[in-house]
C-alpha cells in the first residue's frame, strides 16, 4: 500500500463543493425481525487515495445498529482497512448514524475498491415486515493532499422478516430388561404445528449390555425451519438369573469333589464366560468332616447384564475303609545323617504321607534310637502306625603327623597332625584321649631325613588309624654384602653411604667409607665396604663407586637501551653457581661481550652476546643480553574539540600539544557556519609555521546539536458521555526565524478518554513530532472529565420456604433517570438450604455511566414436615415392637436419609405392663431445612393368649402341631423354622 503525509482531523469539518463519480454502496439487507444481521458499506474509489472520511447511515424505523455488552455501537473499519485509522460511530439521534474516520500516523490512507466498513444492524422483535430503504448521506472524503469530495446520497433496501416460530420435537424415554428387543419408539411436539415425521433411531439391539443408550430424533420428512429436537433414552436393566448348587458324594477323607455352577435364564446364548466375577461354590464339610448331608452355599457372582439369585447343593459324606502303616529297621555309622525312612501300607491305598522321625541327629553317639511313625499329612481315617529302631556304629578316624623341614643348628618345628574323618563339625577336642608324637632329631643333628610317629588316641564314636610322617634337616644359607654406587656434582657433600644384600638374612651392620670430600675435583672414587658388626659367617663383600661431575655455571649480560646517536653503554657480567667460596678468578679463560650497535645505528633491537670462558670444574651456559636503539623525542598538535547549538556562532578554536617544546604556529580551520545544519564538522589543523621534524596532527571536531524546541498541548475539561474537545499546540524556541514548516514530522495529539471514561484526570499525549535541528520536548495536557450524574439501583428482598421456587426478583431506582435494564440472580435454587442469599444487582443493559448496585437478600425458611407414629397392637407379656414413623412434607424427593437426627418413638409401657391403651410420644428429631411437628400414636396391650414364648434354659423335647417329635433333649430352638410349638404340654412360638 502506498503511503502519503497524514491529514489533520479538522480538514473533514471544512466542505468544497465538488462532486465525483467515487461513491458508497451497500448491497440489499434481509433480515428477520429479532435478530442481527453484519452488513459491510463498500468503497468505490478506483483513482483516488483518500487519507479520511465522514459520512451519515439513515436507518427505516425497527432497524438500528446492534450493541455490545458495554454499550457500544458495533461498527468498525473491515479487517483490510484498519491500519493505523480510528473509525467513532456516534448516534444522532433520528435514526441516523454519523461515522468519522482519520489516520493517527503521518501517512496511512485508505485504499482502493472494496468493503470499507462493517456494520452490526439489528431488527427489533416488533419490527413491521417488509422491504425499507435506508441512506448513505453527508459523505465527505478527503484526499491525502487535502482536497475534499461530498458524494450524492446513496439508498438501499432493507427487508424485514417474520420472525421464525420454533418447533420441538422430543424422543420418548422407554426401558426393558437385556436380550428383548426394543420396543417402538415414540415422540412428542410442542411450539409450531409440525410438518412432517421426524427419524428415530437406538444403537441398542437384543444383545446389547445393560445401560443408557440415546434415542436419536432427527429431521427426517419434517419441513419446520425453527425445528429443534431432544433425544430420549433407552435404558436396559439386568435380566434374572439363577445359579444352582447341584448334588455330590465322597467317602470321609477324599478331597471334596469339584462344585459346578447350574444355570438357568440366559439370554442371547450367553455362558458362564460373561459373568466379570465368577461364582464362588462353598461347603462347611472337610475331607475330614463326619459322614452326613452337607449344603453347597453358592455366592459371589457378578454380570453387567443380570440379576443373580442362588439355590443350595447338597454333599453327602460316607465312611473311610481302615488301613496300617509300618516303618522298616535301619543302620548308618555315626555322623552321618540319618537314612530316608521307609514305610509299608497294608489293608488299602494311602492318601497322603505319614511323618516319621527320630531323635538321632547326625552327632547322637553310637547306640540304638526309636523310629517313630504318626499321621503327617495322611488324609485317610482308620489308619494305624508301627515304629522300629536306627542303629548307630562308630565312624572311621585317620590321624596323619605330615612332613617338616628345618635347617642345621636350628630347634625343631612345632609338630602339628592332620585329622580325617572328624564328622558333625568337631576337632580333636572331642578325643577321650589325646595322641603322642616323637622324633629322635636334635638341633645339632646331621642333615638328613628322620621318622615323626603318632600314638597313643582315643575316642567313645571314632574307630582310630595313624599314618606317621618325617623331619629333613638342610645346610645353612649364603648372605652378599654390596655397597650402593653414587654420583654427585663438584663441590656437594657425599651422599649417605647404603648397601644392598643377597642370600639369607644378615646379622649385623658392615662399615663403609670414601676418600672423596666436598673439594675434591671431577673424577671417580672407591665407596670400600668391610666386615664390621656383621656376625654372618658365610659373607661376601663387594665395594661401589662415587663419581663426582662438573657444577653448571650461568653467565648473564643484562638487557640495556639508548638514543639513536648516543654511545653504547658499559656492558657488565654476572655469575650465577660457583661452589665453595671460588669466583671468576677460577676461570681458566676470561669470557668477550660484543655487540653490532654502533652511534649511527638506526633505531631497533641489537642482541649483546658472550663467549670464550673455559674452567675445569664447571660447565658454563650464557644468558644473551639485548640493546634497545629509540627514536628521538616526537611532538604531537592536537586541534580541540567543541559543541554547540544549532544556530550558535562557532567558538575561537584553540590547540594543544604533546611531547618535544613546540617550535612554530600551525593553522587551524572550519567550514561551519552559524546556518549549518545540526552534525559534525571536522577542525583542520595544518603544519603552518611549525619547524620540528618529528611533528604529527590530529583534527578536532566541531559537533552541532539540536536546539531545544517545546511543544505544550494545554488543559481541557467535559463531562462524563460528551465528545471529546478540539486540542490544539504551542511552540517555543524556534531558531533563525523558522516555524512548525521545518518539523520533519508534524506532532500527533491523542487521549485515552472516550465518551465513556470515568471520572478523572487524562493525559492529552503529544508525540511523533520530528525535526532535524530541533531536540524536541513533548509537555503532555490534561483533560479532566467530570462526572455524570449519580443513579442508584435496589434489588428487593424477598423471603420463601425451602423446596419453593424462587419468586421474580424486582429493582427500584433512586437519583437520574436509568438508562436500560439491570441484571438481577441469585445462586439460590429450589433445592437449597436454609439461609440467606444474596440477590445480585448487576449492570445488565444499563447505559449511565454514574451507577451504584446494591444487592438484596433472599430468605430460605424451613418447611414443616409432619413425624406420625403408626398405631400398634401387642399381648401382655410380650416385647413392646419396633414403632414404625410416617413423614408428611417432604419436598424434592427428600427421605429419613436427610435427618440430622432421626426422631424416636417411646411409650412408657414395659413388656409386663397391663393391658390397655399407652401413648406413643414422638420427638428429638433434627433437621436443616425442615420445622418437625410430631403426632403421637397408640400402643394397645390385649390379654395373653395360649401360645407362650419359650424362655427356659433347662432340657426339653419339642413336638410341632400334629404331635411329632421334631427334637430330643434341646436346649435352645435358634436352629428352628419360625412357628409354634408343643414343649412341656404348653404352645410355645418361635419368632
Amino acid at each position: 500500500m502506498k503511503r502519503y503525509r497524514l491529514l489533520m482531523i479538522t480538514v473533514l469539518l471544512t466542505m468544497v463543493g465538488r462532486i465525483l463519480a467515487d461513491n458508497l454502496t451497500v448491497n440489499g439487507v434481509t433480515i428477520k425481525a429479532g435478530e442481527t444481521q453484519q452488513v459491510s458499506i463498500v468503497l468505490n474509489n478506483p483513482s483516488h487515495q483518500y487519507a479520511a472520511f465522514q459520512f451519515d447511515l439513515l436507518l427505516p424505523e425497527g432497524v438500528s445498529i446492534a450493541k455490545n455488552a458495554n454499550g457500544k455501537l458495533i461498527a468498525s473499519l473491515n479487517e483490510d482497512r484498519k491500519d493505523d485509522h480510528m473509525l467513532t460511530v456516534t448516534d444522532v439521534g433520528g435514526g441516523t448514524y454519523r461515522f468519522l474516520s482519520f489516520s493517527m500516523s503521518n501517512a496511512e490512507f485508505y485504499g482502493t475498491d472494496g468493503a470499507l466498513v462493517d456494520v452490526m444492524l439489528e431488527a427489533a422483535s416488533e419490527a413491521s415486515v417488509g422491504a425499507k430503504t435506508a441512506t448513505i448521506k453527508s459523505q465527505v472524503f478527503t484526499e491525502v493532499s487535502g482536497t475534499q469530495y461530498k458524494w450524492a446520497e446513496v439508498p438501499f433496501q432493507i427487508t424485514v422478516e417474520e420472525p421464525v416460530v420454533p418447533v420441538t420435537i422430543t424422543a420418548k424415554s422407554y426401558s426393558r430388561e437385556y436380550g428383548e428387543a426394543n420396543p417402538a419408539f415414540e415422540f412428542t411436539s410442542s411450539g409450531a404445528t409440525l410438518n412432517g415425521t421426524p427419524e428415530i433411531t437406538c444403537e441398542a439391539t437384543e444383545t446389547s449390555p445393560v445401560g443408557t443408550y440415546p434415542i436419536v430424533i432427527k429431521k427426517g420428512s419434517v419441513t419446520n425451519s425453527g425445528d429443534t429436537y431432544v433425544n430420549g433414552t433407552l435404558t436396559i436393566t439386568k435380566a434374572p438369573l439363577t445359579i444352582s448348587g447341584g448334588a455330590y458324594s465322597m467317602k470321609q477323607g477324599e478331597e471334596l469333589p469339584t462344585f459346578k455352577a447350574v444355570y438357568s435364564g440366559w439370554k442371547n446364548s450367553d455362558t458362564e464366560a460373561v459373568l466379570t466375577k465368577k461364582p464362588t461354590l462353598t461347603t462347611t464339610a472337610t475331607s475330614g468332616s463326619t459322614p452326613g448331608t452337607y449344603d453347597v452355599n453358592v455366592a459371589g457372582a457378578e454380570a453387567n447384564n443380570y440379576d443373580i439369585s442362588y439355590n443350595k447343593g447338597t454333599l453327602t459324606i460316607m465312611e473311610a475303609d481302615p488301613i496300617t502303616v509300618t516303618v522298616k529297621n535301619v543302620s548308618r555309622q555315626y555322623g552321618q545323617a540319618n537314612p530316608t525312612f521307609e514305610y509299608t501300607v497294608e489293608g488299602g491305598t494311602l492318601d497322603g504321607t505319614p511323618e516319621i522321625s527320630c531323635l538321632a541327629m547326625a552327632d547322637s553317639d553310637v547306640g540304638t534310637y526309636d523310629i517313630t511313625i504318626n499321621k503327617g499329612t495322611v488324609k485317610n481315617y482308620n489308619v494305624t502306625f508301627v515304629g522300629s529302631k536306627l542303629t548307630i556304629t562308630k565312624a572311621p578316624l585317620t590321624i596323619k603327623a605330615g612332613i617338616y623341614t628345618r635347617k642345621q643348628g636350628d630347634d625343631n618345628p612345632l609338630f602339628t597332625l592332620e585329622y580325617t574323618g572328624f564328622k558333625n563339625g568337631e576337632t580333636e577336642t572331642v578325643l577321650t584321649k589325646q595322641p603322642i608324637v616323637t622324633c629322635n632329631a636334635n638341633e645339632t643333628s646331621a642333615p638328613g631325613e628322620y621318622a615323626v610317629m603318632v600314638s597313643g588316641a582315643e575316642a567313645q564314636n571314632y574307630e582310630i588309624n595313624y599314618v606317621d610322617g618325617k623331619l629333613i634337616v638342610m645346610d645353612a644359607d649364603v648372605v652378599v654384602i654390596i655397597a650402593k654406587s653414587y654420583t654427585r656434582e663438584y663441590g656437594e657433600n657425599n651422599p649417605e653411604f647404603e648397601f644392598t644384600t643377597e642370600g639369607t638374612e644378615l646379622d649385623g651392620e658392615p662399615m663403609i667409607e670414601c676418600s672423596a670430600t666436598a673439594t675434591s675435583a671431577v673424577g671417580t672414587y672407591d665407596i670400600v665396604i668391610t666386615k664390621g658388626g656383621v656376625k654372618n659367617y658365610n659373607d661376601t663383600y663387594v665395594n661401589g663407586t662415587l663419581t663426582i661431575t662438573k657444577a653448571p655455571l650461568t653467565i648473564k649480560v643484562g638487557n640495556y637501551s639508548r638514543k639513536q646517536g648516543e654511545e653504547n653503554p658499559e656492558f657488565v657480567l654476572t655469575y650465577e653457581g660457583f661452589k665453595n667460596g671460588e669466583t671468576a678468578e677460577v676461570l681458566t679463560a676470561q669470557p668477550t661481550v660484543k655487540t653490532e650497535a654502533v652511534t649511527s645505528t638506526e633505531p631497533g633491537k641489537y642482541a649483546i652476546t658472550i663467549s670464550g670462558a673455559e674452567a675445569q670444574n664447571y660447565e658454563i651456559t650464557y644468558v644473551l643480553g639485548e640493546l634497545t636503539v629509540m627514536e628521538a623525542d616526537p611532538v604531537t598538535l592536537r586541534a580541540m574539540s567543541y559543541t554547540r547549538e544549532y544556530g550558535e556562532e562557532n567558538p575561537t578554536f584553540e590547540f594543544t600539544t604533546e611531547g618535544a617544546v613546540l617550535d612554530g604556529e600551525p593553522v587551524i580551520e572550519c567550514e561551519a557556519t552559524i546556518m549549518s545544519p545540526v552534525g559534525t564538522y571536522d577542525i583542520v589543523i595544518k603544519k603552518g609555521g611549525v619547524k620540528n621534524y618529528n611533528d604529527s596532527y590530529v583534527n578536532g571536531t566541531l559537533t552541532i546539536t539540536k536546539a531545544p524546541l517545546t511543544i505544550k498541548a494545554g488543559t481541557y475539561t467535559k463531562k462524563q458521555g460528551e465528545e471529546n474537545p478540539e486540542f490544539s499546540l504551542t511552540y517555543e524556541g524556534f531558531k533563525n526565524n523558522e516555524t512548525k514548516n521545518v518539523l520533519t514530522k508534524q506532532p500527533t495529539i491523542s487521549c485515552e478518554a472516550t465518551e465513556s471514561s470515568a471520572p478523572g484526570e487524562y493525559t492529552v499525549k503529544v508525540i511523533n513530532a520530528e525535526a532535524q535541528n530541533y531536540a524536541i520536548t513533548c509537555a503532555d495536557g490534561k483533560l479532566i472529565v467530570l462526572q455524570a450524574d449519580a443513579v442508584a439501583i435496589m434489588a428487593k428482598n424477598y423471603s420463601r420456604e425451602y423446596g419453593d421456587g424462587n419468586p421474580v426478583f424486582e429493582y427500584e431506582v433512586s437519583g437520574a433517570e436509568l438508562d436500560g435494564t439491570p441484571e438481577i440472580s441469585c445462586e439460590a435454587t429450589v433445592g437449597s438450604e436454609v439461609g440467606t442469599y444474596t440477590i445480585v444487582v448487576k449492570q445488565g443493559s444499563v447505559k449511565n455511566f454514574n451507577v451504584s448496585y446494591i444487592n438484596g437478600t433472599l430468605t430460605i425458611t424451613k418447611a414443616p414436615l409432619m413425624v406420625n407414629v403408626k398405631d400398634v397392637e401387642r399381648e401382655q407379656g410380650e416385647e413392646n415392637p419396633q414403632f414404625e414413623l410416617v413423614y408428611e412434607g417432604w419436598k424434592l424427593q427428600d427421605s429419613e436419609s436427610v435427618l440430622l437426627k432421626k426422631p424416636v418413638a417411646t411409650t412408657t409401657a414395659t413388656k409386663n405392663s397391663p393391658s390397655g391403651d399407652y401413648v406413643i410420644t414422638v420427638g428429638g428429631g433434627e433437621t436443616r431445612n425442615y420445622e418437625l411437628r410430631y403426632v403421637n400414636g397408640k400402643l394397645t396391650v390385649t390379654m395373653p393368649s395360649s401360645i407362650h414364648e419359650v424362655t427356659e434354659s433347662a432340657t426339653f423335647d419339642v413336638y410341632d402341631m400334629s404331635g411329632r417329635k421334631v427334637r430330643r433333649q434341646a436346649t435352645m430352638l435358634m436352629d428352628l423354622p419360625k412357628g409354634v410349638y408343643i414343649i412341656d404340654g404348653r404352645k410355645r412360638v418361635v419368632k
